[in-house]
């Protein structure tokens, strides 16, 4: 992530070809396909969007949600390596199909559709979409992490590994395999530093972003949602929108999603606290506040 110095949306009315349109526009369109999905297929009913800062549980929370085959199906469909990918599977050749093809075949079968997207997906988007033309309707998320350093770390050690997330049905080697890439992983206090600034960066760039299109999220905290049971995660997202909660014999299956951070996560932020301290003082000074969703 890189925000400083960079215009992140023009002024006025947004362009219509950017990069996610260009990426978008590669596919080779059946437009017999294309005419009886749009005819046959129903538009999502509801919708909501997981907005988020990297690494503040935004994959296992989507995780979660999908497993409950009554909440969408969130995925980064605004991800610049998978755009390609996801338009072809819609039979889409412009943003604006690609996004209404969407809704319709990702939403679960009551008509609910959800989708992932951190700070610069939402930029690059706006730049070539009206924002309501792309997120009419939709109910917002917003994911922060309480604690940045810990965040930058995990971030940093995902990125240097390649290998970002664990997950529970894993087999014991490729267990092994990402064990044994993190734990040769060494300290890099200039590399920390370089995702803690964009952390913090991020951050202030979605508070702005939310500002600028009247955005008003329930905020979830990384520690909060993944100390609260399932449950009760499931139910705050069920309540926000489709406005009820599943019936009690309903059960919430698990995220397939681990949390994953071995002892040298906590040795290297003590490190980096230690010795990089008037930083870390400076850039949690600069953090907008947190606010989060109680899950009692």
């Amino acid at each position: 992530m890189r925000f400083l110095n960079r215009k992140l949306w023009p002024s006025g009315r947004p362009v219509t070809q950017g990069r996610l349109s260009r990426l978008v526009a590669q596919t080779a369109v059946d437009p017999v396909l294309r005419a009886r999905d749009f005819s046959n297929l129903q538009d999502a009913t509801r919708s909501y969007a997981i907005f988020f800062v990297a690494r503040s549980g935004s994959t296992w929370l989507a995780d979660l949600l999908s497993r409950q085959l009554d909440l969408g199906k969130p995925r980064e469909y605004l991800n610049i390596n998978m755009v390609g990918r996801f338009a072809a599977e819609m039979n889409a050749g412009t943003l604006p199909d690609y996004l209404a093809l969407l809704r319709r075949k990702r939403a679960t079968a009551n008509g609910v559709f959800g989708i992932k997207v951190d700070v610069t997906q939402l930029s690059a988007l706006i730049a070539e979409l009206p924002f309501a033309e792309a997120f009419h309707g939709h109910v917002w998320f917003y994911l922060r992490r309480r604690n940045p350093v810990a965040q930058a770390i995990s971030h940093y050690k995902a990125m240097a590994s390649g290998m970002p997330h664990r997950r529970r049905n894993d087999l014991p080697a490729e267990q092994q395999r990402l064990e044994s890439a993190h734990a040769g992983i060494p300290y890099d206090a200039a590399a920390i530093a370089r995702y803690l600034s964009d952390i913090v960066e991020a951050e202030k760039l979605g508070e702005r972003l939310m500002a600028e299109f009247a955005i008003q999220p329930t905020r979830l905290i990384y520690e909060e949602m993944l100390a609260a049971r399932p449950e009760a995660v499931v139910e705050i997202v069920r309540r926000q929108v489709l406005g009820t909660v599943a019936p009690g014999e309903v059960l919430v299956k698990p995220s397939n999603i681990e949390k994953f951070g071995d002892s040298r996560n906590q040795e290297f932020e003590e490190r980096f606290r230690r010795h990089e301290a008037l930083l870390v003082r400076r850039l949690e000074a600069e953090r907008p506040p947190l606010h989060s969703t109680s899950f009692c």
